[in-house]
């Protein structure tokens, strides 16, 4: 399992990515999968801290909530997965506008949440 400080590093170069693919392509159904991912290693780094190593995203949504608590950051994440899987699975059609509102409304905030609970970016 990677320490928290790979995830950091995972999540940073995936913020990376998200703004190449961007400037270069015109999917933005894989920029909102790229944000879900932002979250996930953001997320993994934190649980890290406090002792915990994931093995499955069902299992840091288990442990994300026994961990923090934090039912509204819990909100934000799941939403992303949500949006990440409708993309991936069910072709739901995104634009850049969306993936633009997701980064603002809910990778933001939870990143701001993650921070609340001692991650350092």
């Amino acid at each position: 399992m990677a320490p928290a400080k790979e995830h950091v590093k995972q999540a940073k170069r995936n913020e990376a990515f998200l703004a190449h693919v961007r400037n270069l392509s015109d999917f933005p159904d894989w920029g909102v999968t790229i944000i879900f991912y932002i979250a996930v290693h953001y997320g993994r780094a934190l649980l890290a801290i406090l002792g915990t190593q994931i093995t499955s995203h069902q299992h840091f949504q288990t442990e994300f909530l026994r961990r923090t608590k934090d039912t509204l950051a819990y909100k934000h994440f799941r939403s992303l997965q949500t949006a990440a899987e409708g993309s991936r699975y069910d072709v739901i059609p995104f634009t850049w506008v969306d993936v633009d509102t997701f980064a603002r409304e809910h990778l933001e905030p939870f990143k701001t949440a993650l921070r609340q609970h001692g991650l350092s970016s």
